[in-house]
């Protein structure tokens, strides 16, 4: 079994509610005072009137103890694979950002299996939060802790009651309305996204159609083969955009606090959500149905240009009709949660004094490599850079904090670090987290490294991957706890410290997940481990997985031969020239 919880209570903790936002407004609810965060962690008995004196614990002890230990947090098994995706949808993150997905040229139907594994992997994601056996367990776990929060206001309204203060905590209501929120970003921000995504898809494939038919003349074959090929891929998208427009969603009957007076279609059942949208479709499809029964019939049809496109304008247009019955209009969508964080926090620094210059967010950069000139070293330095201020396409709420972005860079061989040596680089930034040079806002648990590697990965890049987007520039992210040695081998076998990851995703992936406390460098590692170099490029599809594979067994067929050389060009009279 994974502790794997439904909304860790360590990142919701009660003294961040005065900071609290959701679904990009603040909450309604009286917060939490300043005199009154110590009492988060302090004993009822040291600070509560009778009933609550006699309690020992404090909220804290119940919602980050308590809470884990007894088993309040346990839900089934999920595959690790897709845990990386799963926390990305769960934060509210899009499931992968423009930047990405170009890179990866998703957007050209030619792509369309890579696409296909990526939405499968959302689709599975969400069908194991609507299981039962999910559900259950989130539902106890979030009741015991409003519950556990319900003693807490209890305690705190009577201390203000005695203190003459009118204004009255609901933790319980703000509990609700913030869960409410997650779930509401996640499932229609993932839906947006998908819904987009297809869309664009559809699109690119409809101008490649009518392109290959201003160029093909009176080939029947070639007009067939277009017109299969566009069947094909506006077919799967229809079904891609209805199980998207059905499953995006997580009921929230049971919960405490949750309104039932507004149940909406996300509290039916996964299977009456089903039916209830197919029979809309259905019936708004009654006059695209002879159209599809004539493109079904056989090849023939297939040349029917004319057909092919209204099948294609009605269906969409059907679709659209039976999502607005069915989910309504879209709502408006907030900042991605870790953008949220991370503007409460500039803000508040920035109310008691902070210099607005030293405000900067993003990694400790150190160059761990030092044979280049200083020509060749401001190349690659300028490269990395721009990768990654490419970052935010498509990431609400990233043109707030664009500006604030940075790398801040450490020439390791002017603190007297020798080449590669990433251990004394650790102890380096153990302290130098600790001065005035570092900015508040910069990620302290973590660093980045460019090393040999990562310079060659530049200087002497691989030819572009099948599928694309997996094979370009790297660098190394340091994960700077040391964990206990039987976790590693149980959860991330392998993994030794650092990893290297997809420059591009330093700031679309990687630091969003860290700096949510999602996500630590040892649970990325698993997906980098899978790729030939083991470069973590994202969560991964099966198509990539099988050519990685492939690879490796070329790889490992190879390497022995290679050696072989190697030795023989080493021994007497054997080498260069003999």
């Amino acid at each position: 079994m994974i502790n794997d919880s439904f909304g860790d209570p360590n990142d919701w903790s009660m003294g961040k509610l005065h900071k609290l936002f959701v679904g990009g407004q603040r909450t309604k609810f009286s917060l939490i005072q300043e005199d009154e965060l110590p009492l988060l962690n302090a004993p009822y008995k040291t600070w509560a009137s009778a009933p609550y004196d006699q309690l020992g614990h404090s909220i804290m002890d119940k919602a980050s103890g308590e809470f884990f230990h007894n088993g309040h947090a346990i839900i089934p098994q999920f595959p690790a694979r897709l845990h990386t995706l799963k926390v990305r949808l769960w934060t509210g993150m899009v499931p992968m950002s423009g930047g990405r997905w170009r890179e990866k040229k998703l957007d050209d139907p030619k792509n369309i299996e890579q696409f296909r594994g990526l939405i499968q992997d959302i689709f599975k994601v969400f069908e194991y939060l609507n299981l039962d056996q999910v559900q259950e367990p989130m539902r106890h776990g979030f009741n015991w802790l409003s519950k556990e929060y319900g003693v807490f206001e209890s305690a705190v309204n009577l201390r203000r009651e005695q203190k003459g203060i009118p204004e009255r905590m609901n933790i319980t209501a703000m509990w609700a309305e913030y869960f409410q929120a997650v779930v509401t970003n996640m499932s229609n921000r993932a839906h947006r996204w998908v819904i987009e995504r297809a869309d664009e898809i559809q699109i690119e494939a409809k101008t490649q159609y009518e392109t290959v038919l201003s160029t093909t003349g009176n080939d029947v074959e070639a007009i067939k083969a277009a017109g299969q090929t566009f069947y094909r891929h506006a077919h799967f998208l229809n079904d891609v955009v209805k199980r998207a427009d059905v499953l995006l969603n997580l009921p929230m009957q049971g919960y405490e606090g949750h309104n039932v007076a507004t149940t909406e279609v996300q509290d039916l059942s996964l299977t009456v959500r089903e039916d209830a949208y197919n029979k809309l479709v259905d019936a708004e499809s009654t006059g695209n149905s002879e159209i599809l029964k004539r493109l079904e019939i056989g090849n023939q049809s297939m040349q029917d240009m004319n057909a092919l496109l209204k099948y294609f304008d009605e269906s969409r247009k059907n679709i659209v009709t039976a999502r607005k019955w069915f989910r309504g209009e879209a709502g408006k969508l907030g900042d991605e949660h870790w953008i949220t964080i991370l503007k409460s926090r500039i803000n508040y620094t920035l109310r008691r004094g902070g210099d607005p210059e030293q405000q900067k967010w993003g990694f400790v950069c150190y160059r761990l490599t030092y044979k280049q000139s200083p020509e060749e070293w401001a190349q690659i330095k300028e490269k990395i850079e721009d990768e990654t201020a490419r970052s935010g396409q498509w990431v609400q709420g990233a043109d707030d904090v664009r500006n604030a972005r940075w790398l801040q860079w450490i020439d390791g061989q002017e603190l007297g670090i020798a080449e590669g040596d990433i251990q004394a680089a650790k102890r380096h930034f153990s302290n130098f987290v600790s001065t005035t040079s570092f900015m508040p806002h910069m990620w302290k648990q973590d660093f980045l490294v460019v090393d040999q590697h990562s310079y060659f990965s530049y200087k002497q890049p691989f030819s572009e991957s099948v599928p694309p987007g997996d094979n370009g520039g790297h660098v190394r992210l340091v994960d700077t706890i040391d964990y206990n040695p039987e976790m590693i081998r149980a959860t991330s076998p392998g993994f030794t410290g650092d990893l290297k990851i997809l420059t591009s995703l330093v700031f679309d992936e990687v630091y969003p997940l860290l700096a949510s406390y999602s996500q630590r460098p040892r649970e990325l590692w698993p997906l980098a481990r899978l790729h030939p170099r083991q470069v973590y490029v994202g969560p991964t599809v099966a198509i990539q997985e099988r050519q990685w594979e492939m690879i490796r067994q070329e790889m490992a067929t190879m390497m022995p031969a290679f050696y072989d050389f190697l030795r023989k060009k080493k021994e007497p009279g054997k080498g260069d020239g003999a």
